[in-house]
């Protein structure tokens, strides 16, 4: 069990800590500008709502690569990981590429739509354009990063992850409010220093890559378009994932419209919430890379009972953690929204939904973790209907109802939240254990091996 524990701690403890580096460079984003005025604040939420939107396909890649890669290399088949990694690359290249010149051409057109007032929209597509037109660096950051977790180096993504807030922190401040000789240039500074540090982490993610012990970065093969097969099964495997991401953030940008037509001000304290629970988040989420990596070599290595053994003690390091963490949000969130602003009501309503979000933390732990339990299988179908229907006709329906019929405003939609966040978890579970009984019943007929 301690060996288990420690395997699950030694990779979920870098990946956390690498998405709360990751984190920062959007906190430190929000934090710099909301000393412009809220309707910045708004300006930055809503655009990061938007590259949510273009992060599923990149997520998507980037979770096959490392549960393909993950799966090959317990299997030790390690020239077939070599192609997973050679594909990868290439579509998100390909992907990052397309989605850059969508956001060049479609910033305006796309902010209107989701209802942006003239004060968010001048400085919005500024933003947008600037961070959104050279998607490639975030796409292929995403697939390096998965490559790497993949081989079980969570390490490497994390020291990418300093690096870019060592880059990022002085360079926001300095662009966004200058310094002597030097002229602030406010949202657009903010923008340009999140690329700028985007790109130094991408040549930091390949330098690791190449180095790689494990020798999956070296000696690529040379031809980049004719292995279909591998690519067609990234493709196939990605799908589910990118569409159950997309069906989440299709989802957010409508109840997000919902909470603009409520006004900036709720906006913007919604803006604020979000980024004081994520840090939960990225908690999380820390433990859905441990567990996607050790499911998906344990599988590949068709050691089954193994597999779920690592999800077991995942889910229960996450509850426990995330747990932890619910008491902060539950008792300090006011404290917390201090820090973005200085306007009572919004400081107040902050306070309420974190209270609503903190009762929630058990059940996103379980999410997050047979989510990627379920990936690591294989299994990406049933995740994909989870929040299809978590999100649509759960969370969408108890936010308008709530927030809008019933007048309940931002706590409305966040009890919506609760809601969804609670369905998942009760559906996931009964997925994982369908599973589990059915890998023990092969096991048994079949003489499978569960060492």
């Amino acid at each position: 069990m301690v060996k288990r524990i420690s395997f699950i701690f030694s990779l979920a403890l870098p990946a956390i800590v690498e998405n709360i580096l990751q984190f920062i460079v959007g906190f430190v984003d929000t934090l710099f500008v909301s000393k412009l005025g809220l309707s910045s604040v708004a300006a930055v939420g809503l655009i990061q709502i938007l590259l949510n939107i273009y992060f599923v396909l990149f997520l998507a890649i980037g979770t096959v690569s490392t549960v393909m890669v993950a799966q090959y290399f317990g299997a030790n088949q390690i020239q077939k990981a070599r192609s997973v990694a050679k594909q990868s690359i290439l579509l998100a290249c390909l992907i990052g590429l397309f989605v850059g010149v969508i956001s060049l051409f479609l910033a305006e057109p796309i902010l209107k739509a989701m209802g942006a007032e003239a004060d968010i929209l001048k400085d919005g597509v500024i933003y947008f354009r600037i961070v959104a037109v050279p998607s490639i660096i975030i796409s292929l950051m995403f697939v390096y990063s998965g490559l790497l977790r993949g081989i079980g180096d969570t390490v490497s993504p994390m020291k990418a992850g300093f690096w870019m807030n060592v880059i990022h922190i002085p360079l926001d401040y300095l662009l966004i409010f200058g310094l002597g000789p030097i002229p602030g240039l406010g949202i657009t500074g903010a923008a340009i220093a999140t690329v700028l540090a985007r790109l130094a982490g991408l040549f930091i993610l390949i330098s690791y890559f190449k180095k790689s012990p494990s020798k999956i970065g070296m000696d690529l093969p040379h031809k980049w378009f004719n292995d279909w097969q591998t690519l067609r099964a990234i493709i196939r495997m990605g799908t589910p994932i990118a569409f159950e991401r997309l069906f989440m953030r299709l989802g957010q940008v409508i109840y997000y419209s919902l909470i603009l037509s409520l006004g900036t001000t709720t906006f913007a304290a919604h803006q604020i919430a979000g980024n004081l629970e994520s840090f939960s988040f990225v908690i999380g989420t820390g433990f859905t890379v441990a567990v996607t990596t050790l499911v998906a070599q344990s599988y590949g290595a068709r050691q089954i009972r193994e597999a779920f053994i690592y999800s077991n003690y995942s889910v229960l390091l996450a509850v426990c953690l995330m747990s932890t963490f619910s008491f902060f949000l539950f008792f300090a969130g006011s404290w917390g929204a201090q820090h973005f602003t200085d306007n009572r009501e919004v400081i107040e309503l902050v306070d309420m939904v974190l209270k609503i979000h903190a009762c929630s933390l058990i059940f996103q732990a379980i999410n997050l973790v047979l989510t990627g339990t379920l990936n690591g299988l294989g299994d990406t179908k049933w995740p994909l209907i989870s929040t299809a229907i978590g999100t649509w006709f759960v969370r969408l329906v108890a936010a308008y109802g709530l927030g809008i019929l019933l007048n309940w405003g931002l706590i409305g939609v966040w009890i919506g939240i609760f809601l969804d966040d609670l369905w998942r978890a009760l559906f996931l579970f009964g997925r994982f254990h369908y599973l589990k009984k059915r890998y023990q019943k092969k096991a048994e007929t079949h003489s499978l091996s569960l060492s």
